[in-house]
């Protein structure tokens, strides 16, 4: 049977000196059993693990209490006071049970289920000792959980465990066992990190292409079916709704050119494109993680100002015809800082459905200082593409440096 380990009983470990005999003829695996198991007999099953699991511990065993004219078997009730068993060491409770008798010498072999045991690994020790006259044995079965018997001539119905993760949601999604094959996504019922919405499921699946197979992560939607082959983690993912902002008048505002900023690439890539800049110019897409642009530029005074990144999201599906955009969120993706003070981007990004027009997000007021002032953003993940930043303030005038 998939999915089961056998410990024969006559492969016994017998202590020298007993009286437990290995009996042919009538046991259910077709090899010997285990009688004249009496009164302070003994014995030891073991196996061999190479991992740390828990199965499903079953015994088959048949009376051994002969009827008062010897003509076959009466029933036999067994309990923790008849026989005793431990694996290594731990006590496994019996329990009450009974062994259906038999006309004649044949005996009847009835398959006891003992709960559950767990394996460590190295060499596990079932140890039998009877208190008063044992049964009859003839092997001891492990069966994986997740392995069962099917319905219609035997076949094998394997199921596996899915787990949810919240992925830094809140709340409970209890495991389900499922047979190996085709499962429905469900509903998410996790509660979202802050003002995060559920975004769709993250599964990992196999992908091929002629010769060669890999796996990768998928997100996808409850309702779409997945192929179950193997206990699988199902994650969360989550989103920021993203407002888009008013677009603002930028008639007397000072740019920032992503074009002309300083890049630091730390390995990462971060190039100027020819792209729908909105000043005619290039914006500044493949920022991965690590790399940053850095934008100097002066003020006349301390004061306050109105900041605005101007860009586009660069989080899209290549795969489809014509490319499909999703929406990009800075709070997942980008850092700012205007002189090493954080610019607060909760909340803000720009929509997949804009595609690769550039537009404007409102960052609010910031205090810029008299003299040098420096912005840096950093991609802390795929950052969107960065087309410049925008200055507005009716108290301050801003230059580029040796402007």
């Amino acid at each position: 049977v998939s999915g089961q380990i056998v410990l024969e009983a006559e492969d016994a470990v017998l202590p020298e000196g007993t009286s437990i005999q290995l009996e042919n003829g009538d046991n259910c695996s077709g090899g010997k059993s285990l009688g004249y198991f009496g009164a302070e007999q003994t014995f030891e099953l073991k196996y061999t693990a190479a991992e740390v699991k828990t199965y499903k511990l079953s015994a088959v065993m048949s009376s051994a209490v002969l009827k008062s004219d010897w003509s076959g078997f009466d029933v036999m009730t067994v309990t923790n006071e008849v026989m005793t068993l431990k694996l290594n060491d731990a006590a496994i409770d019996l329990g009450t049970f009974e062994l259906p008798g038999s006309s004649g010498w044949t005996k009847t072999w009835k398959e006891v289920e003992l709960g559950e045991v767990t394996l460590k690994v190295g060499e596990n020790v079932f140890a039998f000792a009877a208190l008063t006259q044992g049964p009859n044995i003839d092997c001891i079965k492990l069966t994986d959980p997740n392995a069962s018997q099917g319905q219609g001539g035997g076949e094998q119905v394997t199921k596996y465990n899915v787990t949810f993760n919240a992925n830094g949601g809140s709340g409970e999604m209890a495991a389900v066992q499922v047979e190996e094959g085709e499962y429905t996504l469900p509903a998410c019922t996790f509660a979202g990190p802050g003002t995060k919405v559920f975004a769709g499921w993250e599964v990992t699946v196999t992908m091929t292409y002629g010769q060669w197979s890999w796996e990768q992560a998928q997100v996808l939607q409850p309702g779409e079916k997945i192929n179950v082959t193997k206990d699988t983690e199902i994650k969360a993912t989550w989103k920021v709704v993203i407002t888009k902002d008013a677009q603002i008048d930028l008639t007397n505002a000072f740019f920032l050119e992503a074009e002309d900023a300083t890049p630091t690439v730390n390995g990462q890539q971060c190039v100027a494109e020819d792209n729908e800049s909105s000043h005619g110019g290039k914006d500044v897409g493949y920022m991965s993680a690590g790399a940053a642009l850095t934008f100097n530029f002066n003020a006349s005074a301390a004061g306050k100002a109105k900041l605005i990144l101007m860009g586009r999201s660069a989080s899209a599906n290549w795969g489809a015809q014509p490319i499909v955009y999703n929406d990009h969120a800075l709070e997942e993706t980008t850092s700012i800082k205007l002189n090493g003070v954080d610019v607060s981007v909760a909340g803000k990004g720009f929509l997949g459905s804009d595609g690769k027009t550039s537009v404007q997000v409102d960052l609010g007021e910031v205090d810029v200082v008299a003299g040098p002032n420096t912005i840096v953003l950093t991609a802390l993940a795929q950052a969107p593409n960065i087309d410049c930043f925008a200055l507005i303030s009716n108290t301050v005038t801003f230059t580029l440096p040796n402007a």
